[in-house]
């Protein structure tokens, strides 16, 4: 059983209007080092500058954006801020030419955690590698037996890449080999240069324009032109962050835990849940604009958010608080969030960890 807020999000409305659906976007890398928003109709948003150069690829791998590049003049791998499009080199020596990046799902988490890639080379032959995100160790696995390979996406358990000659390849993770599935499609036509999945769990490429392409066949279906000449080199779906901050009060009580899970996008959900607080309690979700630490009168508790806004809640007949808020329709939003409640214990509060929300710019 959940329990109820007294009203509607009023908090939020505050903020902006509801809309029906939340942002859903990707952030994309173009060649020159330009970063840029990209809606599921195609219409583009500027980033501005990565910091980078000669980028040749992006991949998600968790809640971090790697991007191959180059920086001083040498290829290199760095990680893209999801909140400011800034890049920060990691390995500014990374001795390789990387055409495109996927993660491996068999290794994200933990210390070995690594990439996929399709590096270019010397002989003008695509190795299918593996980067080491935590060392840089580039180990190849072995020839795709193409030489235009130039974007990488798993969709379902399939490793999918897309030359510039044959189209949409299938390619062996364990021995690099890539496949043509569909001999007599080629690329349509089409320049593709990413590929990745989109929010809808469809298989999208690009490069000046976007692409949803059918794995069944192999045909790209145009989705939309990217608002004048733009050389799109890597994407992938573009999120905010969230962070847990601070401790709950009194300890040792029940209920002074907050989880949470969101997107971070203008006009997502702000899923929350909290266990074993005494049953029918009221209390509300702190919403502040920035982080803080104010001592609340008879109790040593803090209120870690500034505060500006609050929403009502009732704890349910179990002792639980769980909801969804929307989040304010504006890109370049952060908000700090915490629950406060109610309760016979000493001090008569009380409070969980809070969660920074940041929407990107």
């Amino acid at each position: 059983m959940t329990s109820t807020p007294r009203r509607s999000v009023a908090c939020l409305t505050a903020l902006c209007a509801l809309a029906s659906l939340p942002a859903q976007e990707l952030i994309a890398v173009d060649y020159t080092g330009n970063a840029y928003g990209v809606s599921p109709a195609g219409q583009r948003r500027d980033l501005g500058a990565t910091g980078l150069s000669d980028c040749n690829a992006m991949a998600r791998l968790g809640s971090q954006l790697f991007v191959s590049a180059r920086s001083s003049g040498r290829h290199c791998l760095a990680t893209l801020d999801p909140i400011t499009a800034r890049a920060t080199v990691l390995f500014p020596q990374l001795g390789v030419d990387v055409r495109a990046l996927e993660l491996n799902p068999v290794f994200t988490t933990g210390s070995n955690r690594t990439l996929f890639g399709i590096v270019n080379t010397r002989t003008n032959v695509d190795h299918l590698v593996t980067i080491d995100v935590g060392t840089g160790q580039v180990v190849t696995i072995g020839s795709t037996g193409r030489s235009g390979i130039q974007a990488l996406a798993f969709h379902g358990s399939i490793l999918y890449g897309w030359d510039v000659v044959a189209g949409l390849v299938q390619i062996n993770r364990s021995t690099g080999v890539a496949t043509d599935p569909f001999p007599n499609v080629g690329t349509a036509g089409v320049s593709v240069q990413f590929l990745c999945v989109d929010h809808t769990f469809s298989l999208v490429g690009g490069n000046s324009s976007l692409y949803r392409i059918d794995p069944q066949t192999g045909l790209p279906s145009l989705i939309s032109g990217l608002g004048g000449f733009v050389d799109l080199r890597g994407a992938d779906r573009h999120l905010g962050r969230l962070s847990s901050y601070g401790t709950g009060c009194p300890e040792g009580v029940g209920g002074n835990f907050l989880s949470a899970g969101s997107d971070a996008m203008p006009d997502s959900r702000f899923m929350f849940a909290s266990i074993g607080h005494q049953p029918g309690r009221n209390g509300v979700m702190m919403i502040g604009f920035s982080q803080a630490a104010l001592g609340m009168v008879g109790t040593p508790c803090l209120q870690l958010t500034s505060g500006e806004l609050a929403a009502p809640f009732t704890s349910s007949s179990s002792g639980f608080v769980k909801d969804t808020l929307v989040l304010p329709g504006t890109f370049g939003t952060v908000l700090h969030l915490q629950l406060v409640m109610l309760e016979d214990v000493p001090g008569g509060v009380v409070t969980t960890n809070a969660f920074k929300v940041e929407m990107p710019n």
